[in-house]
C-alpha cells in the first residue's frame, strides 16, 4: 500500500489473546520475525521508521540495517526494559533486563536517527541506555 512516496507493508503474526503471557510472547516473536523477513527483502538504501511496539522490533531493524544497509529511524514512545521492570514483568536489574538494555544500545546505535517525544523522555532515554540523543 502506498501513500505518496511511503510504502506500507503488512506483517503476519499469530493472534493469541494478549492477557496470556505465552500468547503475547508468541505474538511479539512471530511479528518481529515476520518484519525481519520483510526488512531483509527490501532494496538496499531504503529508509524504515521503527517504533517501540513491539519492544524488540528495533533489534530486527538493526539486523536488517546491518545486512541490507537499510537506514532506519527509531521513534521511541516507551523505554524498554524499564517499563517491564516497573510492571514487575521482569526482575529489575536482572539478567533479562541487562541483556535487553545491551541489545537496545546495539540497535539504537545502528539507527540513523533516534526520535524521542520530549526533553523528559530524552533525559530518561540517555540515562537508561547511555545513548546520546540530540534535540
Amino acid at each position: 500500500m502506498n501513500y505518496g512516496p511511503v510504502t506500507i507493508r503488512r506483517c503476519w503474526s499469530t493472534q493469541f489473546q494478549r492477557h496470556n503471557p505465552i500468547g503475547r510472547i508468541l505474538n511479539t516473536a512471530t511479528f518481529t520475525l515476520s518484519a525481519l523477513v520483510k526488512l531483509l527483502r527490501l532494496p538496499r538504501g531504503c529508509i524504515v521508521v521503527c517504533v517501540t511496539n513491539p519492544p524488540i522490533l528495533n533489534w530486527a531493524c538493526a539486523i536488517a540495517g546491518f545486512f541490507r544497509r537499510l537506514r532506519y529511524v527509531a521513534l521511541i514512545h516507551d523505554v524498554y526494559p524499564d517499563i517491564a521492570e516497573r510492571l514487575h514483568a521482569i526482575k529489575e536489574g536482572g539478567f533479562v533486563a541487562r541483556l535487553w538494555r545491551h541489545l537496545n544500545v546495539f540497535a539504537y546505535s545502528r539507527a540513523d536517527f533516534v526520535v524521542v517525544l520530549g526533553r523528559d523522555m530524552q533525559k530518561h532515554f540517555e540515562s537508561s541506555l547511555g545513548a546520546i540523543v540530540q534535540s
